[in-house]
């Protein structure tokens, strides 16, 4: 399963706003084709927003600061493969 795919059906099927989500993937123009024009793909140290993808592009060491005030939840979900 390829995350990009992943991450573009979940945020089709919950029809989440481009304004809330944040996608942090590898950036290439397959991956842009694959989330179309409306959701951008983010670096790293971008702004967070309400909902926040990362692919192994961001593998360990990467930092992902919240506000508690603004995000009573966080929820992290891991593919591990191979």
């Amino acid at each position: 399963m390829n995350s990009v795919d992943f991450i573009t059906k979940v945020v089709k099927l919950a029809q989440l706003s481009p304004d809330d989500v944040k996608i942090v993937c590898s950036s290439n123009p397959l991956n842009q084709r694959k989330l179309g024009e409306e959701y951008v793909i983010c670096k790293p140290l971008d702004p967070v927003k309400k909902f926040n993808f990362y692919t192994a592009t961001c593998f360990e060491g990467s930092d992902v600061s919240v506000i508690p005030a603004l995000y009573n939840h966080i929820f992290l979900i891991l593919f591990v493969t191979g």
